[in-house]
């Protein structure tokens, strides 16, 4: 996504899956909260500048093992520190780095 207000939420296919539960929560908060029911492997969540915990599962006949993830969203990211040691390996003729 172009907004940094959004996160775009992706996971593997699980074989047999009817159906993907996405659920969420803040570290403060007690209890997960249903994001979608959807037949699709990805996601566009709208977020806050938070740490988030999202978790989802395949649902079948009955609901598969969770798959977790955690981190920091919604925050803009600085660009990176200078590269330093870098090595090209095998031959990169015509090719440029530039940084």
């Amino acid at each position: 996504p172009q907004n940094i207000r959004q996160a775009l939420v992706s996971w593997n296919v699980a074989v047999g899956a009817k159906q993907y539960i996405l659920q969420k929560k803040s570290a403060d908060a007690e209890n997960w909260q249903d994001v979608v029911a959807t037949t699709n492997t990805s996601f566009v969540l709208n977020v806050d500048p938070i740490h988030l915990y999202l978790r989802v599962a395949a649902m079948n006949v009955g609901l598969g093992s969770w798959d977790s993830w955690e981190g920091d969203v919604g925050q803009p990211v600085g660009i990176p520190d200078d590269v330093n040691n870098l090595d090209a390996v095998g031959d990169f003729v015509g090719t440029s780095v530039s940084w």
